[in-house]
């Protein structure tokens, strides 16, 4: 159904007076109305926000690493590493400079390479809020990689307790 259509619907529902009146009155109740449809319109309008990514070719294969191991699409990976970031940042209490230390500086490499794969991707409402509430609007791309380089870290890399385990397994 179109935006159109909706929008009619509305004002058909509005017109045939399904809305129930108060007792100050109707021209309230259409104000707030109106307000609440043209600031839902612009809530729709900013579901999503398009950014192009480049992750240097060592962070790419970890982001195909983690594709291949968790059978979830790129895209999915991408925002998901962000909501990582956010996670590590927010439960944890880590700062994202402690993150960098840890994990290595996340622009490393982005320059020196010409090659580098971007990728464009729509995210969401959510994630934009989060990114914003760490104060990374400015620094997506940083957050990204060091989401991958967290994920692949915890999901891909086999410690050695677990060698261990398995080896034990075998025996």
């Amino acid at each position: 159904m179109s935006s159109e259509n909706l929008k009619s619907l509305a004002n058909e529902d509005l017109s045939e007076k399904k809305v129930p009146k108060t007792k100050s009155g109707s021209n309230k109740v259409d104000a707030a109305i109106s307000k609440g449809k043209i600031l839902n319109e612009s809530e729709q309008d900013n579901d999503s926000k398009e950014l192009t990514i480049k992750i240097c070719n060592t962070d790419n294969k970890k982001l195909m690493g983690l594709t291949s191991a968790l059978r979830i699409n790129r895209e999915i990976i991408i925002e998901s590493s962000m909501n990582y970031v956010y996670y590590y940042i927010e439960k944890l209490k880590l700062s994202f400079d402690k993150i960098i230390q840890e994990m290595g500086d996340p622009g490393e490499g982005l320059d020196s390479d010409p090659n580098i794969p971007s990728y464009s991707l729509n995210l969401s409402r959510e994630t934009i809020q989060k990114i914003k509430k760490i104060g990374m609007e400015e620094r997506v791309n940083d957050c990204v990689i060091l989401g991958i380089r967290l994920l692949y870290q915890n999901n891909c890399i086999v410690t050695e307790l677990e060698k261990a385990s398995e080896s034990s397994k075998e025996k």
